[in-house]
């Protein structure tokens, strides 16, 4: 279940005015009517190419598109669309704000902005247009890997999927070509809302002075936007901020993805990519590099390539989603050792290495097999561990969306300050023209549309895992709440269902509870039904 709809509109707005390296618009158009053809459903491809301006304001306000794509140049502040002559003419944010504005354009659900840098344009987009998504791109963009992207995720589209996990699979899909920048594409939504944390300012004095760096916390808290945040603030003249996400699979022929050596030659090829190296060769080090162990040949590629810098910049590396290899042991092992020699040469003051920062994004609670409390992983460096949003937190989210702050009480009572949850129910109490605090109270925030696909997904994930189902049965019914932490509930507490309050295991939050004791009711048990009676009385009476 992913909640998507029957049907779609697609808008398709192409540019490639005289003057600037050509844009293969038609590739692109191609690409997508090809994956379009075979859509489970209906999708409805409108695309123009070189409108001039008034050309361009009419299609937007007629058009009634659920997603609106630019294929054009830009940078951070402006898109390049065309004159009446085919010339340049810049559009700045402000402008493209007040042509999306409008009664026609109220069903816009996602902008995708497919030119160079739009990253900054996306983001501002989404909010103050109140989208549910936006796509930009965080650098520059080739040809071949804009036509990839929106290949599949047209494709993913047409089959059904939501909007964000048809992102998703882009990624994934991209990621399999070592030819495409998969860390282009970015998807900004509704946790990209910030508040300001305590805990900003220890990522901040971290960077100054430790080399490994662990933000850990649940699924879904925003440990990315934090550290996106913090690192957004950087010099660029004293850093170097390289962002990494790990993939399904890192071999184009999908080899073994417990292979240390396939792991580390990905790691450092995308590095490079993102420092734009184009002299960088995973194998030019030599006769013997080869025959180095994996550990030593990513070592020698950092030495050689990544680390020196003429500015003596600082090199900072962010692995987003760090829990992704516990299940590789043979990688999850090799990085172990790597991460802890690059600390010991960090401590031990080697001129080389005293320009490197490492930051981990894990989840609290959740370490590979054999490891948790036993590796002195978990005790190096320094650790920063995210929290749900506090009282103070949620009051100051409720002023910044301008928002009656009489809700306090009644999000946190419900959401438990879970920040995704948060800054997606005040994403949605902000479009409504009603914003006094009792008529908002009423509203059901389990039928809020991103939410209902997120807990949605959830559904799917215990229906499928008959064994994780039954001890979330069990957490839920408060029959299982205590004692050892099995493979399930580690699980769980990796998908952020649940949390541990001491040696107490419970669903995150009270809308959790209602949601999927509605959704996954207690298996009839062997007694029959009047046990699962009884059972749900109890259950009612909580």
């Amino acid at each position: 279940m992913n909640n998507s709809p029957a049907s779609i509109k697609v808008l398709f707005l192409g540019f490639n005015p005289k003057g600037y390296v050509g844009i293969d618009i038609n590739q692109e158009v191609n690409a997508i009517r090809r994956v379009l053809k075979k859509s489970r459903i209906a999708v409805d491809f409108d695309h123009f190419v070189n409108l001039e301006f008034e050309e361009l304001r009419s299609e937007v306000s007629d058009s009634k598109a659920d997603i609106i794509h630019f294929s054009c140049h830009g940078d951070d502040e402006n898109i390049i669309i065309c004159d009446e002559k085919g010339e340049d003419v810049e559009v700045p944010r402000e402008i493209l704000h007040r042509l999306l504005e409008g009664k026609n354009t109220q069903n816009i659900k996602c902008i995708v902005l497919n030119a160079c840098n739009s990253k900054d344009n996306a983001q501002v987009l989404r909010k103050t247009l109140y989208l549910d998504y936006a796509i930009g791109m965080n650098g520059n963009i080739s040809d071949a890997t804009a036509t990839s992207f929106s290949a599949a995720f047209y494709r993913a589209l047409g089959n059904g999927e939501s909007i964000k996990k048809s992102f998703w699979c882009a990624m994934d899909r991209m990621s399999l070509d070592k030819k495409l920048d998969c860390n282009i594409p970015l998807l900004i939504d509704s946790d990209e809302c910030y508040v300001t944390r305590n805990e900003e300012q220890e990522l901040f004095d971290a960077i100054k002075t430790q080399i490994l760096i662990r933000v850990k916390g649940d699924k879904k808290i925003g440990k990315s936007t934090l550290i996106n945040h913090v690192t957004k603030k950087l010099s660029p003249n004293k850093y170097r901020i390289v962002s990494l996400y790990i993939p399904d699979s890192y071999s184009k022929e999908k080899e073994n993805v417990d292979d240390e050596s396939l792991f580390l030659k990905w790691f450092c090829e995308e590095i490079a990519q993102q420092l734009n190296l184009p002299d960088y060769c995973w194998e030019g080090n030599g006769e013997d590099f080869l025959e180095y162990t994996p550990a030593r040949q990513c070592n020698t590629q950092f030495e050689k390539y990544f680390l020196p810098s003429p500015n003596s910049t600082i090199l900072i590396i962010h692995l987003k989603n760090f829990d992704k290899i516990y299940d590789k042991r043979n990688v999850f092992e090799c990085l172990h050792g790597l991460f802890i020699g690059w600390a010991k040469k960090n401590e031990n003051s080697d001129p080389i290495w005293s320009g490197f920062r490492f930051i981990l994004e894990h989840r609290d609670q959740t370490y590979p097999e054999n490891y948790q409390g036993g590796s002195i992983l978990w005790s190096t460096g320094k650790a920063i561990e995210l929290k749900y949003f506090n009282t103070k937190e949620v009051q100051s989210l409720l002023e910044k969306f301008e928002l009656p702050t009489e809700l306090n009480d009644h999000l946190m009572e419900h959401l438990n300050g879970h920040p995704y949850l948060v800054n997606l129910t005040l994403e949605h109490f902000r479009k409504i023209q009603e914003k006094q605090a009792d008529s908002l109270k009423n509203i059901d925030i389990a039928q809020i549309t991103q939410i209902s696909e997120y807990l949605s997904s959830y559904v799917e994930i215990l229906k499928n895992n008959s064994k994780l189902k039954k001890v979330f049965q069990d957490i839920l019914s408060e029959s299982k709440s205590e004692g050892k932490i099995d493979s399930e509930v580690k699980q769980l507490l990796r998908l952020g269902l649940i949390i541990s309050v001491g040696d107490i295991k419970k669903p995150s939050c009270k809308l959790y509870t209602e949601y999927f004791r509605m959704k996954i009711p207690p298996d009839i048990p062997p007694n029959g039904l009047w046990e699962l009676i009884k059972r749900i009385i109890k259950l009612n009476h909580k």
